[in-house]
Parts: structure tokens; C-alpha cells; sequence
């Protein structure tokens, strides 16, 4: 039987704090979204038999104090702790003091190297490294390959195409959501366009983490790009990166705007085209029929309406 890092730590919070905890405070313990809580919950009780309960004035409670997770082996959680690291020094835009890093991760600064030349390996696919110099370790790379990254994190740690934005405002310290989305949103509206739904997650935290990036002073130099400037999308991009520097007080590069537009092609639909001159009713029910057949064959826990059901 073997349970990860995470699970174990959580297992020994709530034997520490007998009266519960909330899954927002074991959230903000772990440096996780809720969501991750509840699946570590989910898989700690198909170990132990739904021992920890959840209350809803108390949070999570462990019912037996008897469980000692030091007995059971740990599985290699290498995904969890790579998103640890990179939180660290790629999130937060700095380089890290690596003593201060090994001990606030609550490892030895040997494990820490361990860790990191692991982190490096996974992150061979986004041309990106952690080094260590002069006691600090920060990530060099191209900008623009660490937005990539940026989004498979925020994407991975979600574990959900459903946005939600209580969970995903922890990753922007400085950007308004609410204000950036009502321009977009107020375009698409000016301009009679839409968004097809099941794009939109992407293309929020996409926005999202880009501009993030700009006010921290991230910007890209160069975006071999090509979109006409009459187009939509271009527009789009303009209209948000005048409301962001305005905001601001930034100037915001022309590569940027380009780079911001790209993220729109083929994304932006006539709210006036019927979808079901192209699909049929019929073929929209048999695509339906198979996504469900297929959550059920796998018994997944997502409610499939709100999650997969097929949209136009």
C-alpha cells in the first residue's frame, strides 16, 4: 500500500488538529487548490476505508487516530513536487535562495538536488532549466517557453476544464480577472462573436498568465507571428493590452499584441452562424452517446453534463 508525500502530510494535519480542518486551510498548507485536497481525500479514504469524513461546519476529520502514515510506503509523487519547485522561482519571478528552498519545501538540501535534476528532466520539453549558482536556483529559458509551462501548471493542477476562478486566483497577484474578462468579453459583445465554451478555460488562463507575465515585466522581445491587423483577433488583442497598460502605467510591446492575438485564432465564432447547418442533431446525440459510455466504462467522478457534454 503506498500513499504520496501529500496524503501523508495530510493525514498528520488532521491528526494534529483533531477538532478538523477546512479544505481551504489544508489548501493553503499544501500550496494546492481544493480540488486537489478533495481528490488526496478521495484516495486516502480508499486506503483507510472512509476514515476522514467531512463536516460542514468542522472541514475534514479524521474519525480513528490510530492511522500512522510512517508505515506505508510513499509512491513517487515527482509531478507534485516539480510544481512545488517551480512555484517557487517561476511563479513568484525570482531566484531562490536554495537553504531557504530546501526548507521551505521541508526537504534535506541533498534531496533538494535530487528533486531539482528530476524537475530539469521533465522540463527538457519546454527548453527550460533550473540552475544553481552562487547559493541561488532560477529557471532560464525563453519567456515564452515558460508561459507554455505556466499554462500546463495551472492546467495540471485545476484537473478540470471546468474555470473556476476561486481556485485559479492564487496564480495572479497583480492582474484584476474580473476586469480583464469584462473587456473581452464586452468586445465579443460590440463585435457579435463568441467563444465556443469548451474553449474558453483555456483562452482565460492563457490571458490570464500572459498578462501576469507583461506587468511583472516579462515580456517577449520577438513573436514570429503573423496576424493581419484588420482582423478580429488583432483587435481583440489591442483592446486588451490598451485596457492593461492604461491600468497599469506599462508600455506594452507590438510583439506582445501579436502574441496575445494568436492565442484568439480560430477561436472566435459569428454569433450569428448556426452551428447545426454544419452538425446535425443526430451526430451531436451519437458523440454524446460515446463520451458517456465511455465515463461510465471508466467510472469517472466528474459530472459529465457540467463536464464533457458536447457543445456547439
Amino acid at each position: 500500500m503506498k500513499l504520496t508525500r501529500r496524503e501523508s502530510i495530510i493525514i498528520n494535519k488532521l491528526k494534529q488538529n483533531p477538532n478538523g480542518l477546512s479544505g481551504n486551510k489544508l489548501a493553503k498548507i499544501l500550496k494546492v487548490s481544493t480540488k486537489t485536497i478533495q481528490n488526496d481525500i478521495r484516495g486516502i479514504n480508499c486506503f483507510f476505508d472512509e476514515q476522514i469524513k467531512e463536516s460542514s461546519n468542522r472541514g475534514y476529520v479524521l474519525i480513528v487516530d490510530e492511522i500512522n502514515p510512517n508505515l506505508f510506503s510513499y509512491e513517487e509523487d515527482i509531478s507534485s513536487r516539480n510544481n512545488q519547485i517551480l512555484e517557487k522561482i517561476l511563479l513568484k519571478n525570482s531566484e531562490y535562495n536554495y537553504s531557504d528552498l530546501a526548507n521551505s519545501l521541508n526537504v534535506s538540501e541533498s534531496n533538494l538536488q535530487l528533486w531539482i535534476k528530476e524537475c530539469n528532466d521533465f522540463l527538457l520539453k519546454y527548453s527550460l532549466k533550473i540552475n544553481r549558482s552562487k547559493g541561488y536556483v532560477f529557471l532560464s529559458g525563453k519567456e515564452i517557453n515558460k508561459r507554455k509551462l505556466i499554462n500546463h501548471m495551472i492546467h495540471d493542477e485545476l484537473n478540470s476544464n471546468i474555470y473556476k476562478d476561486n481556485e485559479v486566483l492564487k496564480y495572479y497577484d497583480k492582474i484584476n480577472e474580473d476586469e480583464l474578462l469584462k473587456v473581452l468579453n464586452d468586445f465579443l459583445e460590440n463585435e457579435r462573436l463568441r467563444i465556443a465554451p469548451y474553449y474558453q478555460t483555456s483562452i482565460y488562463l492563457n490571458l490570464l498568465s500572459v498578462f501576469e507575465r507583461i506587468i511583472n515585466k516579462l515580456q517577449i522581445e520577438t513573436a514570429d507571428i503573423k496576424v493581419l491587423k484588420s482582423s478580429a483577433e488583432y483587435k481583440l488583442a489591442l483592446e486588451l493590452c490598451s485596457y492593461v497598460s492604461s491600468k497599469y502605467t506599462i508600455s506594452i510591446i507590438e510583439s506582445e499584441v501579436y502574441f496575445i492575438a494568436s492565442l484568439f485564432v480560430g477561436q472566435l465564432k459569428d454569433e450569428k452562424i448556426d452551428s447545426s447547418i454544419y452538425v446535425s442533431t443526430s451526430f451531436v446525440e451519437k458523440v454524446d452517446s460515446l463520451l458517456l459510455k465511455t465515463f461510465n466504462h471508466y467510472m469517472l467522478n466528474s459530472k459529465y453534463n457540467d463536464f464533457c457534454k458536447c457543445q456547439l
